[in-house]
């Protein structure tokens, strides 16, 4: 993510060779201007440079100690995402924080709710989070967000993807350098989307969608240098089923079955992570097989 400018300081070159009145030839004092322009830059960048690891990990603190994971309890409503957590009042004494695989999670006293986070990377003074949390409800919401740290509060400055249980909730976080890889559960009016498939409302209708339909998992790639993501392809899941059911005229009349036929040929062929290509052919061949 490119909040700072980090355009190359490149030393001027004059053709005026000749020697300035203090002594030195011009050329010389361009080229030492030049380069002090260049130190001043770079220090200015030097706690700005991206971050990732134990490095980003233990620079997520305040006064000393990591954030307390209440304190990056963020509203889900996008009116009111961005406002501040005062540190003041997030950082609960009596809410003792577990940390376990890399994840920081604190459970609310007397509730089913929670809050937890793992530091992804850093650049400067904001953070990469995947985020994951409960309000006691039967919301189950994964965000991976920067947010930015300050002396007395921590704001939410973006969301890159997010979503609640199969409705777009992530898991499976991986960071490769500057490439974070993640996915998302998808249902299966998802995945046609990504597929490019337009199909009818009425068709719609009868296809799986929602929170509680995991039909597969779109996997992305997240560049932090150039802050952009990426889908890289698709995973699908089958229906518990390994056996291929053949019964076409069946499976027609009921477009769901079809697409789970559809995604247990590929799981028991061994494919069931299709690249972008073999998304499109599959969502074409749903609409020639499933759709009457």
């Amino acid at each position: 993510m490119n909040w700072l400018s980090r355009t190359r300081v490149t030393p001027f070159r004059s053709a005026n060779f000749g020697r300035a009145r203090n002594g030195l030839p011009s050329s010389v004092r361009l080229v030492l201007v030049a380069w002090l322009l260049m130190a001043a830059r770079l220090a200015a960048q030097g706690d700005h440079q991206i971050a990732t690891g134990a490095a980003a990990t233990s620079a997520f603190v305040h006064q000393g100690r990591p954030i307390h994971p209440l304190c990056v309890l963020f509203a889900q409503e996008k009116a009111s995402r961005s406002r501040a957590n005062e540190f003041a009042n997030c950082s609960d004494t009596s809410v003792v924080p577990d940390v376990s695989d890399g994840w920081t999670t604190a459970r609310f006293p007397q509730q089913r709710g929670y809050s937890s986070y793992r530091v992804l990377a850093r650049e400067g003074d904001r953070f990469l989070l995947a985020l994951e949390s409960s309000g006691g409800g039967s919301g189950e919401f994964s965000d991976l967000s920067w947010v930015q740290v300050g002396s007395t509060a921590i704001r939410n400055v973006k969301d890159i993807l997010g979503g609640d249980r199969c409705a777009g909730g992530l898991s499976g976080y991986h960071v490769d350098g500057r490439t974070v890889r993640l996915s998302a559960a998808s249902s299966t009016v998802d995945i046609l989307r990504l597929a490019g498939v337009r199909v009818a409302d009425t068709v719609l209708a009868k296809l799986s969608s929602g929170y509680r339909a995991c039909n597969g998992y779109a996997n992305y790639e997240y560049d932090l240098a150039t802050d952009s993501l990426v889908l890289t392809s698709v995973t699908l899941v089958a229906d518990g089923s390994t056996t291929v059911r053949t019964d076409a005229a069946s499976l027609r009349r009921d477009p769901q079955s079809c697409f789970d036929a559809l995604a247990r040929h590929s799981v028991v062929a061994r494919k069931a992570t299709i690249g972008l290509p073999e998304l499109r052919t599959f969502g074409a061949r749903f609409v020639r097989e499933c759709i009457r």
